[in-house]
């Protein structure tokens, strides 16, 4: 018997049946979690291993690029799971059947306590893994998403949001950066510094970024480790991307030594 669940995190729609019945034929799965919005559409999906998490509405700032709407959903997802071993898939991308179980085999091969699986990590930013999918073990999941949700009076103020908060890397923690180093810290105390002085070192043009991409590229691929490429294709209707994006100049995958 399967002992890992798949959450498909995120706004729930009609995109999201065709994702849900494609993993439910991936052998590894014994059970899909949708974590999604009490204002979501209703689902006529009756399959006894698929199971749905509604969060209320949330009340507050959703943070840079909505990240605390992104904690909530896959905290809430994760939580719903009893299985020793969890991934994390976003609501609105479908990643091929062949490519998954490319990417279950891997993770099988190399799963370990405390080590998030993904699908990238950007080198050149901070902390930067891509946080479209997350594997590991449950309580490891849980303290990735179990954080502090954002909080930035000046981003509030200039009303960044999901669509312009491009413009104001310098004043904003970038959202996967903001996850990625909270779950770094947890292994190294230098990361706990700069997430508590977050303006001086991990925004894009702080005064200490250098100090702080230094300690990125040491500590991020110790515990964000990268997926094989092998096969892995997905496609993204709402962003109008049926490719997955790769820049092997500063991306990292199956790096090697980690």
């Amino acid at each position: 018997m399967s002992n890992m669940d798949l959450v498909i995190q995120g706004p729930y729609t009609d995109y999201t049946d065709k994702i849900i019945y494609s993993y439910l034929t991936l052998p590894f799965v014994r059970n899909i979690i949708v974590s999604c919005w009490e204002s979501d559409k209703k689902s006529n999906i009756s399959d006894s291993r698929v199971k749905f998490v509604r969060s209320p509405a949330y009340d507050g700032w959703p943070g840079s690029a909505n990240v605390n709407l992104q904690l909530t959903t896959c905290l809430a997802g994760v939580q719903a799971s009893d299985a020793p071993w969890v991934g994390k898939m976003r609501s609105d991308q479908l990643f091929n059947e062949d490519g998954l179980i490319n990417m279950y085999e891997f993770f099988v091969e190399h799963r370990k306590d405390n080590t998030i699986f993904v699908t990238g990590n950007i080198f050149e930013l901070l902390f930067h893994p891509k946080d479209w999918v997350y594997w590991g073990r449950r309580e490891d999941l849980i303290n990735l998403f179990d954080i502090p949700h954002e909080i930035n009076d000046q981003a509030v103020v200039m009303n960044v949001n999901s669509g312009n908060y491009g413009q104001f890397m310098d004043i904003i923690t970038r959202p996967e950066t903001y996850i990625g180093a909270h779950y770094c810290a947890r292994f190294d105390d230098r990361v706990q510094k700069m997430l508590d002085y977050q303006g001086n070192y991990l925004y894009d043009r702080s005064s200490n970024w250098e100090e702080a991409h230094a300690v990125s590229s040491e500590i991020t691929p110790k515990v964000f480790k990268c997926f094989s490429r092998k096969g892995i294709h997905f496609t993204w209707p709402r962003k109008n991307i049926n490719v997955l994006p790769f820049d092997p100049s500063n991306e990292g995958w199956n790096e090697e030594g980690y």
